[in-house]
């Protein structure tokens, strides 16, 4: 495994944007009780992680793979998103 401190930046950034994503779905039930709609929510949550994501695949100087198998691959994780599924299912 390689040491380099950028690599191991972008790891830790990785695994914040991740807890902070995972921690969403817990925190919904809270901001009902307080009044808060969860969908604005959710949007800066996706906005904010899909920048900083941004951020480091240009940081890498690395492209977004879009080959077919990858956009059959982005086509199916959409359509399973349990994010879209409706209330009570």
């Amino acid at each position: 495994m390689i040491n380099n401190p950028s690599t191991n930046l972008l790891r830790v950034i990785l695994i914040g944007v991740g807890i902070t994503w995972g921690l969403g779905i817990t925190i919904v039930p809270l901001l009902l009780q307080t009044g808060i709609y969860p969908m604005p929510f959710t949007f800066w949550q996706a906005l904010i992680s899909g920048i900083v994501l941004s951020i480091g695949i240009v940081w890498r100087h690395k492209r977004l793979p879009l080959g077919p198998r990858y956009i059959l691959f982005f086509a199916v994780m959409a359509l399973v998103n349990p994010s879209r599924r409706p209330q009570g299912s």
